[in-house]
């Protein structure tokens, strides 16, 4: 490899600052790898990162003597121990605790450092990148680097994947960072018995390794009747048919659902008691979702007040209550936007400290533009740009994207609509930005370009062109002729 071009070839995400001074051909069992901050899991597995390279490409075990990378961590001034290094500039950077360094700090030895050890975990993740680019038994070609980066938003990931063990590895190498736990399970409900919830706790736990965030979540409301919820207690049935919130596309069974009369004080202590469970096996991140659909409970009480102004009530008076006791707990509301009513008031009323999820928003919020849509709601904006954490769903991953329609989104493999997308949503100051995949069958093998895309935009809005992404994920997918994958995937994107 003779210029910098090829090596940028070989990251993905792009990091943000990069220079590349020269670079040394070694023998891999010259190599050693030394963590000075292994106290905590993140940190131990930026190690083992590293040495996964060695076993995989090279069969060696990197306790040489001849070149060094070093894993640190700073003292309380900043400094890195023994060196001239100083990481004080990272606490100045957007997502700080996320932001890396790696620098030479000698002619034989490159070191990865950050504030906090979720950075340390994303720089060996580019330096295992930079380390499969060449290695093999005998030999791997290392740059010599200054590398500065971090994420332009702070969390990247999926609504829905399969194989969640395999995938969250995956999915963490390019530096994704959250998804929901698909597998999380509301018990039946049982009038005056406790309620609870089972989470996948240890894959929970073993994602924290990764920095990613596996979220449980409590189900949509409007869903609540698959528990025997109303059979239990019929006072929360939604009274009238404006309560019953239809059955949409991508369901193609099953009953009308019912959203539940969200003025009862039954419903808070039943959402408190499934916090409650959550927060014992250690979930402390809880995804609460809102009814899916428009529905109105048309009693007196949910009429004047509103029917997602309610839920989101009783979600946040259970969370305040649950919090007393688990005090790290936090919850995030899921507002699934095929309705925009009442919004002002869910907004003006949750404490700035819970998240706002939004999905199925892109048809309410699209302009038609040429040559591309733009999208924008003036009052999410308005919040977002005045630093309230909002996140959307909506990054356009799949086919067929919408879960309400069977609209048709983009091509199987286009990079285009997706750089646009999650670049808007950087422009309005989203914190979140996360795909959609609503099926299983080869999943990584439809998705694994578009997937990328969104991991390659959301950490770096205005790093490549889509031209030089396209040509960067054939090379990790090892295609041969990169250049005509890249006039491949420009064809395909104007068509989206």
């Amino acid at each position: 490899m003779d210029d910098l071009i090829e090596w940028k070839n070989y990251l993905l995400p792009l990091p943000k600052e990069i220079i590349i001074h020269k670079q040394v051909q070694i023998n891999p069992s010259e190599i050693a790898i030394h963590n000075e901050s292994d106290h905590d899991e993140q940190s131990k597995q930026a190690t083992k990162e590293l040495r996964q390279v060695f076993a995989e490409r090279s069969n060696r075990v990197p306790k040489g003597d001849s070149f060094t990378i070093k894993l640190a961590l700073p003292n309380k001034k900043d400094r890195i121990e023994d060196t001239d290094v100083d990481v004080s500039d990272l606490r100045e950077l957007p997502n700080m605790e996320q932001a890396y360094k790696i620098l030479p700090i000698a002619d034989n030895c490159l070191i990865i450092t950050a504030i906090k050890s979720i950075g340390l975990f994303y720089g060996a993740c580019t330096m295992k990148q930079l380390l499969s680019a060449t290695m093999c038994p005998r030999s791997v070609t290392i740059p010599i680097v200054n590398i500065r980066d971090w994420p332009d938003i702070s969390e990247r990931g999926l609504w829905n994947f399969p194989d969640e063990a395999e995938w969250i590895p995956w999915l963490a190498s390019k530096k994704m960072n959250y998804g929901k736990m698909a597998s999380t399970h509301l018990a039946p409900v049982e009038r005056n018995k406790k309620n609870s919830a089972t989470i996948d706790r240890e894959l929970m736990i073993e994602s924290q390794k990764y920095g990613f965030n596996y979220s449980p979540f409590i189900l949509h409301l409007n869903f609540l009747h698959s528990l025997g919820i109303y059979q239990a207690y019929p006072e929360l049935a939604g009274k009238g048919d404006s309560s019953l919130t239809g059955r949409y596309f991508a369901h193609k069974d099953g009953n009308q659902h019912r959203a539940p009369c969200a003025s009862q004080a039954v419903l808070v202590d039943i959402i408190a008691e499934w916090m409650t469970s959550i927060a014992k096996q250690d979930g402390f991140d809880i995804s609460c979702w809102l009814s899916e659909r428009p529905g109105q409970c048309e009693c007196l009480n949910c009429t004047m007040i509103g029917q997602f102004v309610l839920e989101a009530r009783a979600f946040v008076t259970a969370w305040k209550r649950v919090k007393k006791v688990f005090p790290k707990l936090e919850i995030r509301l899921f507002l699934s936007t095929t309705t925009l009513e009442r919004d002002y008031r869910v907004l003006h009323e949750t404490p700035a400290e819970v998240k706002i999820e939004r999905a199925c928003a892109m048809g309410l919020e699209r302009v038609t533009h040429k040559p591309r849509d733009l999208f924008l709601n003036s009052l999410y904006d308005h919040y977002a740009s005045n630093g309230r954490w909002i996140a959307s769903y909506d990054v356009p991953i799949g086919v067929n994207g919408d879960v309400d329609t069977p609209e048709f989104k983009l091509p199987a493999k286009s990079a285009h609509r997706v750089q646009d997308y999650v670049k808007q949503l950087y422009q309005r100051k989203y914190n979140g930005a996360y795909g959609m995949i609503a099926w299983h069958t080869l999943a990584k093998e439809t998705d694994n370009f578009n997937i990328s895309a969104l991991a390659e935009w959301s950490w770096n809005t205005n790093g490549r062109s889509v031209r030089e992404f396209s040509i960067a994920w054939a090379t990790h997918q090892k295609i041969e002729n990169t250049s005509l994958f890249a006039d491949w995937s420009e064809i395909v994107g104007n068509l989206a």
